[in-house]
């Protein structure tokens, strides 16, 4: 059962009534114990005691039964300046709302404001319904009987009189907890999507709409200040569309909390879907959420043997309850367990209720609910209470019993003040998958925020996606900083003219609210599919930010008078609109989608049957190959995400099966796959391409004695953008025909965003290390990825790793590129075998032949320097994660450290110095000893052999020469022993040894 249920029945009086909403089996009647107030298809609000919840809940007819969850307002405080554009509002278009009902539900509402009134100081206000009200007869609405609805003659009757607000009986500010009057979330809001010209504030999206207003409420009155539930908010909903009768309506609903499956399946969000499938002229739009930065989602995927752990802190002035919610796939099982601040643990097995008790006091519950009957997956939820003495820093972690996929997420829930919420301290946090509780439908508009100035960057609290479930969302955004709009009356000596500024993506929502009411104003039988078609085929790009987490818009941003025209000219054809192959292909492709395509990428396959992402390093069953060439697999990932949007609206068949049928035409299929080709997987070829740009990058910046900015520097993120933008812009003229297109990527990298296929392609380039000109880069940062690499990657002792990189500091100074005989500074610019000293290309490198007198004099190379001719071939013959690189492994320092570790494990005469490295009792000495004379063996460690004339053997160890050799390795390895710890100083201090003789 909904643990908030199981939370009800502990919560009050069992004769006392409570607020649900319940999801029926089709064709079924309610049970007599509830009350059923609003109904949407197999949905109902309803009323039922306490006491006959356990009963209702095991009914033969009710397939779901869940309490009502309370909602707060989406906007945030803020200081945040005026500027020009969050005071300009209404486009330039010649619909004004006339004829369409615009709905708020919200909290607040300012009914004596002049925005709000005509032009003879008459009310706009169809309908005002305060579900927090105490009911009075003739005036609690049918059939939900609860709080007052007042008129727009009741309105006007208070409007006339000194103090309308007494006189009404409805005061729209709230009071706070400092006891002062604030103004109300819902009057901005309004004022926003619907705001007429008389007052001092920007004219509103739509100033001619008729309005119908209700202040949500959660049926508890205890509190200054409520915000109203999921039931609420659905009864509000079912009173705006009546009240609109046959007309079109707009919908807005800027509130949300931080829980919930975020994935479309709560019964609030089935119930907005059904209404939107069911009638035309209606749209709901609802605000994203304002969570990002707010550590409050955790994310990661579960490992087999491996428990998975988290923490939050409970800050000791939080008010009210405090939840944690962890939502998994259905499929997973898996033990939870939840340790308080003092080291008291509870164990929460799955299917279990633990009441979180110590010395007598209750401090919380704890439940582990195995399928959700909304989605059928796993639920865990805790509810930490207030007052008995929670707070502190909370721990909990997932063990898993059986993994399908592995993947976790948990939101900790909205509750009290910013400064007091509780937030994760330890973890995978993560910034994507933040969206409101209600935001996740198939059906609603959701809206992000963004700046209203150029360039029209998000606001930095603006929610993230994807939906749980993968599908996009937020949808659009619109401005949502330093919103002007009317400010609702604190006293009733305000003028009705005040305006004020709100941050919030509350204050975005209205902007498209009032768009759609335009829209419907202009064609008012559109349904909500095709509102969100024109959304989407009219909104302007916005720039990626290659630095944010998840998805933030998945259309862009409003154009308000362009999505009007639009609907004007009847640019959402039905026909087109339903989801034609043509039209879905021509679409843009979405973030989820560009995930997917990723997760295929990597793989290097594509489902067969209209799947989904394919998980890491595993071989689908019902998946395909991609083919090599990356045209022809843009066409495979085009045809499968076609598949794929097919399966997800109910197509019955696929209709492009793969392997690809010849009546599927190119041309139909090249509108996706020009958009994909950038990001299909890298093959050799491309590697090819990658190490050319680096070579002749390289050498424009040893040509340069200051570049000012190089394509190829010491910013390896910077650099693989630059490198990605390149084969994005060679496939995309390939794709055409070998005509360069409009394509941004073609034109200076450095100064176009990355786009999505880029910033899957920037990914790809990971796969061999940082690509970075080495010599820009300081020398204990080398010292440090060198060793972290050996560490971290290949598993060698610290010590060990100091000595090994302590000779490679000797031999090449840490640089991959590096010659012998060449200097740090200019590693490619070497004696040459004829002619004078110059630069070499990795090809002559490579290709050096004394006897034909071609490429550099001596034959030291790379990172270790690889001298003689059976040891210089391993690094260009070297197969690295799959890629060849050849002669361009000069400058990819990861595959030559791979190439020396491989070295060590595959040559007979290494063994016993690799078995030597991995102990990890022997000292750096030691380890810088053992790697010079066995392993790198430089001219200063041997003498002529008397055995063998002409020949040459090592040193003894104890030679004075050897053990200058030995000092001066010794020196370096400790260096980068310092270098590592000064950049892992948690780890504590090894033995720091200084260099002596060996006795």
């Amino acid at each position: 059962m909904d643990p908030q249920l199981w939370e009800e029945i502990e919560r009050g009086a069992a004769d006392e009534d409570i607020r649900a909403l319940v999801r029926l089996y089709p064709g079924m009647s309610p049970p007599a114990t509830l009350r059923p107030v609003s109904r949407f298809g197999d949905i109902l609000t309803c009323r039922l005691r306490r006491s006959d919840i356990l009963a209702a809940r095991s009914h033969a007819s009710v397939r779901s039964l869940k309490a009502a969850r309370g909602l707060e307002p989406a906007s945030r405080p803020g200081t945040t300046p005026p500027t020009r554009s969050g005071q300009v509002r209404r486009p330039q278009v010649r619909e004004t709302g006339a004829g369409v009902v615009l709905g708020v539900i919200d909290y607040g509402c300012d009914f004596a404001h002049r925005a709000f009134r005509k032009p003879d100081g008459a009310s706009r206000i169809e309908a005002l319904w305060h579900q927090g009200a105490r009911a009075r007869t003739g005036l609690s609405p049918d059939p939900f009987d609860q709080g007052r609805v007042w008129k727009t003659r009741h309105l006007d009757r208070a409007l006339r009189q000194a103090n309308p607000y007494r006189a009404l009986g409805y005061m729209p500010s709230s009071r706070g907890a400092d006891g002062r009057r604030h103004p109300s979330h819902g009057t901005h809001v309004l004022g926003i999507a619907a705001g007429g010209l008389d007052s001092d504030g920007p004219v509103g999206m739509a100033p001619d709409a008729d309005i119908v207003f209700v202040h949500v409420d959660s049926g508890d009155t205890s509190g200054l200040l409520n915000f109203g539930d999921s039931v609420g908010v659905l009864e509000a909903l079912d009173f705006i569309l009546q009240s609109a009768g046959d007309r079109p309506a707009a919908v807005n609903i800027s509130m949300g909390r931080h829980g919930g499956p975020h994935d479309g399946s709560t019964l609030i969000e089935q119930a907005m879907d059904h209404v939107l499938d069911t009638r035309r002229g209606v749209s709901i739009v609802q605000s994203a959420g304002n969570y990002y930065g707010g550590n409050i989602h955790c994310t990661g995927t579960l490992r087999p043997g491996q428990t998975t752990r988290f923490a939050w802190r409970v800050q000791p002035a939080a008010t009210g309850t405090k939840e944690l919610e962890v939502w998994l796939n259905g499929e997973d099982t898996t033990d939870f367990e939840i340790t308080a601040p003092d080291g008291t643990r509870w164990d929460v097995p799955p299917g279990a209720r633990v009441v979180l008790e110590k010395d007598g006091v209750v401090l919380g519950r704890a439940y582990h609910r195995l399928d959700d009957p909304g989605n059928g997956d796993t639920h865990i939820d805790v509810f930490l209470y207030e007052g008995s003495g929670s707070d502190g820093v909370w721990q909990a972690g997932l063990a898993p019993r059986r993994i399908v996929t592995g993947t976790w997420h948990a939101w900790l829930e909205r509750h009290g003040r910013s400064r007091n919420q509780t937030r994760f301290t330890r973890g995978p946090r993560s910034d994507s998958t933040t969206g409101g509780t209600i935001a996740h439908g198939r059906r609603p508009i959701q809206v992000a925020a963004h700046r209203a100035d150029p360039p029209y960057a998000f606001t930095r609290f603006s929610s993230a996606g994807p939906a749980r479930d993968g599908r996009s969302v937020p949808l659009i955004a619109a401005p949502g900083e330093a919103i002007v709009s009317a400010r609702s009356a604190t006293s009733a000596r305000a003028t009705g003219r005040e305006v004020t500024r709100m941050n919030g993506t509350s204050m975005a929502a209205p902007h498209v609210t009032g768009t759609v009411a335009l829209m419907l104003q202009a064609a008012p039988t559109l349904s909500q599919a095709q509102i969100r078609h024109i959304l989407r085929r009219t909104a302007r790009p916005m720039a990626a930010n290659i630095d944010e987490v998840g998805l933030r818009s998945a259309w862009g941003r409003l154009d308000a008078a362009a999505a009007v025209r639009a609907a004007r000219r009847g640019a959402a054809r039905p026909a087109r609109e339903a989801g034609g192959p043509a039209e879905q292909l021509a679409s843009r492709i979405s973030a989820s989608e560009w995930r997917v395509v990723e997760s295929w990428v990597s793989v290097g396959q594509v489902p067969v049957d209209g799947g989904g992402a394919l998980a890491p390093n595993q071989s689908a069953l019902n998946a395909v190959a991609l083919p090599d060439q990356p045209v022809a697999a843009a066409r495979a990932c085009a045809q499968a995400l076609l598949n794929r949007r097919n399966r997800i609206q109910g197509t019955p068949t696929i209709t492009h099966p793969i392997p690809r049928q010849t009546r599927v035409s190119d041309s139909v299929l090249d509108p996706l796959a020009r958009q994909l080709v950038a990001a299909m997987p890298l093959g050799d070829g491309d590697w090819q391409t990658v190490g050319r740009f680096v070579e002749a990058q390289l050498t424009a910046n040893r040509s340069t004695p200051a570049p000012t900015s190089p394509m190829i520097g010491p910013d390896d993120a910077r650099n693989r953008l630059n490198i990605a933008h390149l084969i994005a812009c060679e496939r995309e003229t390939a794709f055409s025909g070998g005509v360069a297109g409009p394509s941004a990527a073609c034109g200076f990298p450095q100064s176009a965003p990355a786009s999505a296929a880029a910033a899957i392609t920037r990914r790809q380039l990971r796969r061999l290390g940082p690509i970075v000109d080495w010599v820009q880069v300081p020398l204990d940062q080398r010292r440090v990825h060198v060793m972290e690499r050996l560490i971290d990657h290949y598993r060698f002792p610290v010590n060990a790793a100091a000595g090994i990189v302590g000779n490679l500091e000797s031999e090449s100074g840490i640089l991959p590129e590096r010659l012998e005989s060449a200097a740090r500074a200019t590693p490619r610019l070497a004696l040459a075998l004829r002619g004078p000293r110059r630069r070499f290309s990795a090809q002559e490198v490579r290709d050096r032949s004394r006897r034909l007198g071609r490429g550099p004099r001596l034959p030291g190379v790379g990172l270790a320097q690889w001298t003689t001719a059976r040891r210089r071939r391993l690094p260009f013959a070297h197969r690295y994660r799959g890629v060849t690189l050849g002669a361009y492994v000069l400058y990819f320092m990861d595959v030559q450290i791979d190439v020396l570790v491989s070295e060590l494990g595959n040559t007979a005469g290494f063994r016993t110095l690799l078995r030597n490295l991995r102990d990890a009792s022997r000292t750096v000495n030691q380890a810088a000893d053992d790697f010079v004379y066995i392993y790198e063996i430089p001219g200063r460690l041997l003498e002529p052999d008397p055995a063998r004339p002409g020949r040459r053997r090592r040193r003894a160890r104890t030679d004075p020469q050897a053990q200058a050799v030995f000092a001066e390795r010794r020196a370096r390895a400790q260096r980068a022993l310092a270098a590592y710890r000064a950049a892992h100083p948690a780890q504590g201090p090894d033995r720091i040894e200084t260099p002596e003789p060996i006795a």
